[in-house]
């Protein structure tokens, strides 16, 4: 049995329409639910976090990137994000800009890839027991 988190549009930069104290508290809320969420997958005991899309929208703040990272850090397993439509990958793109912890990996290509890494290979092995 394999035990996964799945999560898609988090948009944890999507703050434009807001006020500055509003998108303060939104921003505290965000980091808090990632924070949440390493916790919740490591006491699960989930095999692998999956992020599909849009966990930014648009361009986010630096801040923003590094809460992100350190949240995903606090995994013991890995973690798989596909960038969506909202926040798409270019060399500019945080997803090729930010040193990502070792137990991440994005997808930044425009064509399928295999993931053979960070554990990845053992969890294909279960899958098809």
């Amino acid at each position: 049995k394999v035990r996964n988190i799945r999560l898609a549009w988090l948009a944890v930069s999507a703050f434009g329409a807001l006020t500055a104290a509003q998108a303060r508290e939104r921003r505290g809320e965000m980091r808090e639910l990632l924070d949440r969420l390493a916790q919740k997958a490591n006491e699960e005991k989930a095999d692998i976090v999956l992020l599909a899309g849009d966990l930014f929208d648009g361009d986010p703040s630096r801040e923003t990137v590094q809460a992100v990272i350190a949240a995903l850090s606090g995994l013991t397993i890995p973690v798989v994000i596909t960038p969506g439509n909202h926040d798409f990958c270019t060399p500019a793109s945080p997803w090729m800009s930010a040193d990502w912890p070792a137990n991440v990996h994005i997808f930044t290509k425009q064509e399928l890839e295999r993931v053979e890494r960070m554990g990845l290979k053992e969890f294909q092995e279960r899958l098809k027991k």
